[in-house]
């Protein structure tokens, strides 16, 4: 028996008006002004940690050690080795307990921060991949790939923008500011299999001055390591 409700739905559903969360804030910020402002309240990592890092998993990887990689649905716990079909990088791997619980203890180890965790130092604020790829054990714990953004701001971190939209102004922009800050070309990727980062044109990027906040490496006496800041301009 046809269920004409069903039926009404799936001929109606696409002329639905979307109702969108964002759109309230929109109407009382700007897309540029938005943007600015979830970047400026977001933090980087130090470029010495994005090298110390970069350094340490290319010894991981030459000792024949294994990375951490999220799992996703698709993926079998009993899978031991990672295997790139394009470039044909490969190398063991072993999955993060429960999502970010790697690099959560990444952050912590490095900079002596906490976040996501009962009583946080960060509160609020969400570990964003800015390139995605957590099921790539080279982008999974990469700190050029790692940012914490405003709960408010991440969820447009999280999807495949449409060209235009204020999640692909962000997402783009973000970027840009990691190949302005960071030493991405410069770093030795012979290890990594060749696989650089997609420094392809970033149509939506917003042009602005832009301070940027650093968390650096906690010195032995320190129980956090300091926060800095950088202006640059885009």
């Amino acid at each position: 028996m046809i269920n004409k409700h069903t039926d009404i739905m799936k001929l109606y559903k696409k002329d639905v008006h979307i109702i969108d969360g964002m759109d309230s804030l929109l109407n009382c910020i700007n897309p540029v002004d938005f943007v600015k402002l979830a970047v400026q309240s977001s933090f980087f990592f130090s470029p010495s940690i994005v090298m110390e890092r970069h350094e340490e998993m290319k010894r991981i990887l030459n000792n024949h050690e294994p990375l951490s990689v999220r799992r996703t649905a698709r993926k079998d716990k009993s899978e031991k080795t990672f295997k790139d079909e394009n470039d044909g990088f490969c190398c063991p791997i072993v999955y993060d307990a429960f999502g970010n619980d790697v690099v959560i203890k990444l952050i912590n180890h490095y900079t002596g921060y906490t976040i996501a965790r009962n009583k946080s130092i960060f509160r609020n604020y969400v570990i964003s991949h800015i390139w995605g790829e957590a099921k790539d054990p080279r982008y999974f714990t990469s700190f050029w790939n790692l940012v914490l953004i405003p709960a408010w701001a991440n969820h447009l971190m999280d999807k495949t923008p449409k060209r235009g939209s204020v999640s692909s102004i962000l997402s783009s922009t973000i970027k840009r500011i990691c190949f302005e800050v960071y030493p991405i070309n410069k770093l030795d990727w012979e290890a990594f299999g060749g696989k650089e980062l997609p420094n392809k044109p970033l149509y939506d990027v917003i042009s602005n001055d832009y301070k940027i906040n650093f968390l650096e490496r906690k010195n032995a006496n320190q129980i956090v390591g300091n926060r800095t800041q950088q202006t640059i301009r885009i």
